[in-house]
C-alpha cells in the first residue's frame, strides 16, 4: 500500500514540474524593416539559462510561466517579455539610434558608427578619464578587443609595448602607427642619458577627445605599409564657444617589483660564482681552447674596498687553481 501511494506521489511530482517547465519557441526581428536577427541572445532573466537566435531569427529556450525573457543584441535596445501561459513569444527589436548616431573617426575622415563596417575600438574621454593612467595608450588596457598593452618597467614615461590581435612577428617591430590629430607619431623617443621613453607620455590624457583603433585592412587606405600592425588615431579637444572652463585634476601612484631579485654585493661571492662556472663547463665537457683562462681577479682588501685586476688562473679538468 506504501509503494502505490509513494508512486502516485512521484507521478503528481513528475507531472507538476512538466507544466511548470515551458518550451518557448518563436522569431526575432528588426522593427524598422521586418528582417530575422541571427545571433541575438534570449537569456531567462536572473539565471544561466539562456540561448542565441539562428540564421532566421528562430529561438527555442525552456522557461516557467513565471520567468521573464531578456532580448538583447548589438546596435538594438534591450527588450523584456513575461513569459505566463505563451509557449511562442515573437518581438520586434527596435534599433539603438543614439549608438548609430555616435561619430567615429577612420583613417579618411568621420563616419557614423552605423555607416562604419571595419573593425574599430572607441574610447571616449569619459572613459579614458575614468582610468588612472600615466599616458593614454595605457588607458586603451582592457577597453578595446584584441589590443594587449605591456608596460616593459615601471620608470615613468617608459616604453609601452601595444600589439593589436597578437604579436605579428618575434624579430621584427609590432608597434602599430599612432596618429595624432592627423600627424603621424616616432614610436620610439629618447629621454637623457639615452634611456627609451614612451612618446605618448608626454600627453595629458585630459587633452584627449577620443581613441580609436584600426584593426583591420581599411586602416591600409591612407597609411599604406606603416599600418600594418593596426593605426590608433588620437583626437584630442578643441576649442567650444562658451564661458571659460576650468579643470584640476591631481593623481598619485606607487609601483613595486612583483619579483625582487638578490644581487651580488660583494667580490668574493662573485669571484666564487666565476670558479664554479668555469669548473661546471669544465665537467660538462666545455674546456676552453687553451688551459690558460685570464679572468677578471678580485682583491679584497681591509673596508671591503674591491680591486680588479687581470690575472691568470690554470684551468685544469675538475681542479681550478687560481693565482693572484
Amino acid at each position: 500500500m506504501r509503494q502505490k501511494f509513494f508512486f502516485l506521489w512521484v507521478l503528481l511530482v513528475g507531472c507538476s514540474l512538466v507544466q511548470a517547465q515551458n518550451r518557448v519557441t518563436g522569431v526575432v526581428k528588426s522593427q524598422a524593416d521586418g528582417l530575422p536577427l541571427p545571433g541575438v541572445s534570449v537569456a531567462v532573466k536572473g539565471s544561466s539559462v539562456g540561448t542565441t537566435t539562428n540564421n532566421n531569427g528562430q529561438y527555442t529556450i525552456n522557461a516557467q510561466s513565471s520567468n521573464t525573457l531578456v532580448f538583447s543584441y548589438i546596435g538594438f535596445l534591450p527588450q523584456e517579455v513575461a513569459v505566463g501561459n505563451r509557449q511562442q513569444i515573437s518581438i520586434n527589436l527596435l534599433a539603438d539610434e543614439r549608438m548609430l548616431q555616435e561619430v567615429q573617426v577612420v583613417a579618411f575622415g568621420e563616419q557614423r558608427k552605423r555607416d562604419v563596417t571595419g573593425s574599430i575600438a572607441s574610447l571616449k574621454a569619459a572613459d579614458i578619464r575614468a582610468n588612472t593612467a600615466a599616458s593614454p595608450d595605457v588607458a586603451l588596457q582592457g577597453r578595446a578587443a584584441g589590443v594587449q598593452i605591456t608596460q616593459a618597467g615601471g620608470t615613468p614615461g617608459g616604453v609601452v609595448r601595444i600589439n593589436v590581435r597578437g604579436v605579428a612577428s618575434i624579430n621584427s617591430n609590432a608597434q602599430p602607427l599612432i596618429v595624432i590629430d592627423g600627424q603621424p607619431v616616432n614610436g620610439s623617443a629618447f629621454g637623457p642619458g639615452g634611456i627609451a621613453m614612451n612618446p605618448l607620455s608626454e600627453i595629458n590624457p585630459d587633452d584627449i577627445e577620443s581613441m580609436e583603433v584600426l584593426k583591420d585592412a581599411s586602416a591600409s587606405i591612407l597609411f599604406g605599409s606603416r599600418a600594418a600592425n593596426g593605426v590608433i588615431l588620437i583626437t584630442t579637444k578643441k576649442g567650444s564657444k562658451g564661458k571659460p572652463k576650468f579643470d584640476l585634476s591631481y593623481q598619485q601612484g606607487v609601483n613595486s617589483a612583483t619579483n625582487r631579485v638578490d644581487f651580488i654585493d660583494n667580490g668574493a661571492d662573485y669571484f666564487n660564482i666565476l670558479k664554479r662556472a668555469a669548473a661546471n663547463n669544465v665537467r660538462a665537457g666545455l674546456a676552453p681552447q687553451s688551459t690558460n683562462l685570464n679572468m677578471n681577479c678580485i682583491k679584497i682588501q681591509e673596508k671591503s674596498q674591491i680591486l680588479f685586476c687581470c690575472c691568470p688562473i690554470m684551468v685544469k679538468i675538475f681542479v681550478i687553481f687560481d693565482h693572484c
